[in-house]
Parts: C-alpha cells; sequence; structure tokens
C-alpha cells in the first residue's frame, strides 16, 4: 500500500488519512524525482487550458479555487499552487484576466483561514522557525509604522507577506499529509507546466513578450525560468543520486533544461549554479552516513557517465556551444553581462547609504525609483504595487535596514540548517535554487505572485527534511 493511497484525489471529496506514522514516512524517504499523480495531474492541465475559452474563465476559476480551499488544509494548499498558474498565465493565450488579481487575494485569505481551522492536525510541537519569523513580523511592523514614507502600502503588502508564509508554512505541517505526498504534488504540477508549454515552441504564442526568449504558458521568459528551475534541479539531482527513476521525468527533463535555457533567464541558471555549491557544502558538513556502499557505488557510476557524456558534446560542438552560450550571457546584441541589473543595483545601494538603520519602509522602491500601484479595472481596488529590486541582500537593506535584516537572516537560517543537514540531496538541491532565485528575481515578499510559490517549495523541503520526525504524533 502506497503512502498516497490514504488521500483523496484533487476535486473530491473523499475523506483523507489521519494517520502517519513514523515507520511509514521513513519507508517512503528519497522517491526518486516524485512520484506522478497522474489523476490530480490530468485535472490541472484541464483547469489550466480552460482557461482559453473566455475573459471570466480564469475569475470563475479563481472562485472556484477559493471556494476549494475552505475545505481542508490540501484543497487551500492545492488551490494556491493552481492560482499561481492562473495569474501568470501567458496573454497569448489567455487574453486580458478581469478579476484575477483581485481574487487572489480573497483565496490567499480563504486558504490561510481554512488552514487555521484545521488547527488540531498540526504538530505538537513549536515550530522552529515560528519565533524568528514573529521577531521579524514586529521589527517590520515597527518600521512601516514609524519610518515608512508610505504607510498604508508598507502594511499591506507585510499583511501579505505574512498570511502567503504562514499559508505555505502551517499548511504543510498539517499532519494528515506526509511530505512525500507535497513533493509528489509539486512534480506533478511542474510536470503539467512542461507538457503544456512544449507544443508552444513551435507557436508564436510561445515567445510573445519579445518574439525570441521562450515563455511556455507562463507571463513571460523570466516567470517561466523562475517557476521550473528549483524542480528540474530536484529532478535531477534525484535522477542522479537515488536508485528508483521516475521513467516519465527522465524522458522529459531533456526538455526542461532546453526550455530552461531558450527562456533567456539567466536569474535561473545562476540560481542552479549556486545551488550546486551550496548543495555540496551542505553534504560535506553534514555527511549522510544512511546510504549504503552499493547506492554510493551507484551514484559514483551514473555522476561519471553523466561527466562523459558531457565532455562528448563538447567535444563535437563546442563552437556552436560556445556562441549560445556568449549570447545567452549578454541577452541582447553588444549589451554587457550584469548591465540590466546595473542601475538597480546602483539605486539600491544609494537607497542603503542613505537608510541603513532602518530602511525606507517595507515593500517600497528605492529613493528616486516611481511607486507604481496597480488597480483593477472593473472595480478600481488597489491590487500590486510592484518593485523590481532584483538582488535579496540588498532589497532587505533597502527596504528594513539592518535592524529588520538581522531577524530575517534569524528566520532564514531557522529554514535552511533543518533542511541542510536532515535533507536528502534533491531536497537540499531544491530549496537551495529555490532561494538563490531571489538573487536576481527577488521574488521572497511577493506572496501574490512567484513568491508564493517559492514559499510553498520551501515549506515542502522543511517538511521534507523531518527534523521532527520522531515528535510526529498520530492524528486524534
Amino acid at each position: 500500500m502506497s503512502h498516497l493511497d490514504g488521500y483523496a484525489p484533487l476535486l473530491t471529496g473523499l475523506p483523507v488519512a489521519r494517520y502517519v506514522s513514523v515507520r511509514q514516512v521513513v519507508s517512503q524517504r528519497g522517491v526518486a524525482g516524485g512520484r506522478i499523480l497522474w489523476w490530480q495531474g490530468a485535472v490541472v492541465a484541464l483547469i489550466l487550458v480552460s482557461q482559453m475559452g473566455a475573459p471570466y474563465v480564469g475569475a470563475a476559476t479563481m472562485a472556484a479555487m477559493t471556494l476549494w480551499a475552505w475545505r481542508n488544509t490540501r484543497c487551500a494548499l492545492q488551490a494556491v499552487t493552481i492560482s499561481v498558474l492562473v495569474v501568470f498565465a501567458n496573454p497569448a493565450l489567455v487574453g486580458d484576466q478581469p478579476l484575477v488579481p483581485l481574487l487572489k487575494w480573497a483565496l490567499l485569505f480563504v486558504s490561510l483561514g481554512s488552514i487555521l481551522a484545521d488547527w488540531k492536525y498540526q504538530p505538537g510541537i513549536r515550530a522552529r522557525w515560528s519565533a524568528s519569523f514573529a521577531l521579524f513580523a514586529v521589527v517590520a511592523l515597527f518600521l512601516a509604522l514609524a519610518v515608512s514614507g508610505n504607510r498604508s502600502l508598507s502594511l499591506l503588502k507585510l499583511g501579505t507577506f505574512i498570511v502567503g508564509a504562514a499559508v505555505a508554512l502551517l499548511g504543510v505541517r498539517d499532519r494528515r499529509y506526509p511530505p512525500d505526498y507535497w513533493l509528489n504534488w509539486f512534480t506533478t504540477v511542474y510536470m503539467v507546466v512542461l507538457v503544456l508549454s512544449a507544443p508552444l515552441q513551435f507557436l508564436p504564442a510561445g515567445r510573445y513578450l519579445n518574439g525570441s526568449n521562450f515563455q511556455g504558458i507562463l507571463l513571460q521568459p523570466q516567470s517561466y525560468g523562475v517557476y521550473v528551475a528549483p524542480l528540474t534541479a530536484y529532478v535531477t539531482v534525484a535522477l542522479l543520486v537515488e536508485p528508483r527513476k521516475t521513467w516519465f521525468l527522465v524522458a522529459i527533463l531533456p526538455w526542461a533544461w532546453y526550455s530552461l535555457f531558450a527562456s533567456g533567464c539567466r536569474t535561473a541558471v545562476l540560481a542552479v549554479g549556486l545551488s550546486v555549491v551550496a548543495t555540496i557544502a551542505s553534504m560535506v558538513v553534514f555527511p549522510r552516513n544512511a546510504r549504503s556502499s552499493s547506492q554510493r557505488g551507484t551514484t559514483i557510476l551514473t555522476i561519471c557517465f553523466v561527466g562523459l557524456l558531457t565532455l562528448a558534446v563538447l567535444a563535437t560542438s563546442a563552437g556552436s556551444l560556445a556562441g549560445a552560450i556568449d549570447q545567452f550571457i549578454k541577452k541582447r546584441a553588444n549589451e554587457e553581462p550584469g548591465s540590466s541589473r546595473r542601475a538597480q543595483v546602483e539605486s539600491l545601494l544609494s537607497t542603503i547609504d542613505e537608510n541603513f538603520i532602518t530602511g525606507v519602509g517595507f515593500g517600497l522602491s528605492p529613493v528616486g525609483v516611481e511607486q507604481a500601484t496597480q488597480r483593477e479595472e472593473l472595480t478600481g481596488l488597489p491590487i500590486g504595487a510592484y518593485t523590481e529590486q532584483g538582488f535579496l541582500p540588498l532589497a532587505v537593506l533597502a527596504q528594513v535596514g539592518v535592524i529588520g535584516a538581522v531577524p530575517l537572516v534569524l528566520f532564514i537560517a531557522t529554514l535552511a540548517f533543518p533542511v541542510a543537514k536532515h535533507g536528502a540531496p534533491a531536497l537540499v538541491a531544491l530549496f537551495w535554487t529555490t532561494l538563490f532565485v531571489n538573487f536576481g528575481e527577488m521574488i521572497f515578499f511577493s506572496t501574490g505572485g512567484l513568491g508564493m510559490y517559492m514559499w510553498l517549495l520551501i515549506a515542502c523541503c522543511l517538511a521534507g527534511s523531518r527534523a521532527d520526525l520522531g515528535r510526529r504524533k498520530p492524528c486524534n
């Protein structure tokens, strides 16, 4: 009997499993690359394809997902996962989506209510991250009230960040659903995005934004790269180091890497590169002694084979690869590497220099950069105030200063340490890639967009590390 047999498939009302034993969770550790949930994947694909039907299909989908989210924690996290794809749908496929940006906030708050209503299924121990998270929230709140140039906007953004992060971190802790379920769920949705995006490689809609970089079914190439990179790294490492293979993922992984490169998203590639270094460092500092010698030998042989295959490709196609890589790095003709982010970095450094202690306020743009507020077309209600700041460390210092940066670093450390120490290699790679995308595309606080997806993956990694495995209690 598999560890998912007790779970109801998506969009059904069957009861869910009420007990997860420690032995059951241990026995399922390290399913390579995640298990594909075919029924749930088919439903997700149908939901996404239906968005092309009419202008208000997106709003109807968000309303239905909001109702679905109220049922229980599992439904809430499923709905939030799908909502990210609805919000970031390719405009060439879905056109304008009235009310969707507004309804995403309703869904987020309903999801939190649903998770809190299921509080009895939370573990009986306090999460290690909760104290530092609360401390950061209090400090950021104080700074928003004391120094923010736009107090209402800072409070609004801080509130949505707290709600979004809480939805992810608390939802995945629910004892009814083992961590491997969520790994399988996110792998399945990732697979759906790759499969639906593949035909767009041959259609203009696949490069709708600029005609050159691939964006698949998502809003823009940068969104596609940031979305695909973390789980591409996870599946790659899992297939390299785990003995069991999910052969459909083996088949689709080359397309994942090709489409990632075709997106021109240097942030995603940088995140994967930094993740490789951080994952290796985690394995060295916290060695895994539980792996058998036969598994270790198989892993070494697999890595050697991949290395030899890579060398063969480089030897036979060095010229064309060098040209492609050079074009990828420069992104545009006659563009110097890093030039597209130079103005952002300079404005952030200038803001930090002027407001090093307290920052300018949570969620606000750097000094001298216009803060534009987006409003929903039909209702006129504010739905967002996007600010592109790129590099996470500088953005944090600019917004909340060194006073806010200290508790935030402690919060991130309480998330990273258990994953680095206890997580399987693939899980560690997933965590670091997800975190490092913020070193080029700062989505850390953006729970109304791809930042929500990031927090779901981080929560999944934390639960998958099973640091509190021995202290789990059955659901009564």
